[in-house]
């Protein structure tokens, strides 16, 4: 039991959800369209080396030989393009609250 209450940051966006769809497969395209709407939550694979990945930066795949470690959500608020290297905007669903990685898409 704890002996006091966690501290607990305000979120900087909050958003309601209005509807639940749920798609698979989804393609870089469609995913850009669904975000024209609002944030949208994501699952991937995410190997060991997206597990140590701190957020600095553009996450930019795992290796070939790198083992999965099972599904993760994250919550894709945007993309763009930095340096030629185009990135969805992602909140870590097991991060502090308004901690955010930037993955490549």
């Amino acid at each position: 039991m704890l002996s006091k209450p966690l501290p607990f940051k305000k979120p900087k966006s909050v958003f309601k959800v209005k509807e639940l769809i749920v798609l698979s497969n989804v393609d870089e395209e469609h995913l850009i369209r669904l975000l024209n709407n609002g944030p949208v939550a994501i699952s991937i694979v995410y190997h060991v080396d997206f597990a140590k990945f701190t957020g600095d930066g553009i996450y930019e795949g795992h290796g070939e030989d790198t083992p999965d470690l099972g599904y993760h959500m994250l919550l894709c608020s945007g993309y763009g393009t930095l340096n030629g290297v185009h990135y969805f905007k992602v909140q870590n669903s097991a991060g502090l609250i308004g901690e955010t990685w930037d993955s490549e898409r």
